[in-house]
């Protein structure tokens, strides 16, 4: 993992995230930090596309970590109770001015 080397994130890497993920990462410019709370996901994407120059994170530090400030992320994850523990998580370790978006 890259020390702020993203400069957007995607959290949750079902069928909506994952193609969310290769979407912005295949816009000039775009670097991409991905999480998923199975590190299987995370890594099964990377492996699959390695062309997007996804920057993996396995943990929540990792993932705001690799991110440009201010930080910037969208949740994709069901909503509800999934879509608060993620959100609960990355107010953890974003800082005032980071943008979370729930696109759930």
């Amino acid at each position: 993992m890259s020390e702020n080397s993203a400069n957007i994130g995607v959290v949750g890497l079902a069928v909506m995230g994952s193609n969310l993920a290769r979407n912005l990462a295949s816009r000039e410019g775009n670097t991409v930090a991905v999480y998923n709370r199975s590190r299987a996901k995370t890594d099964e994407l990377v492996a699959e596309h390695p062309e997007a120059g996804f920057v993996p994170a396995f943990s929540y530090e990792e993932f705001a970590a690799s991110l440009q400030k201010p930080r910037a992320a969208i949740i994709m994850v069901k909503a509800g109770r999934p879509t608060d523990a993620v959100i609960e998580s990355l107010v953890e370790v974003f800082e005032p001015g980071d943008i979370i978006v729930d696109g759930g």
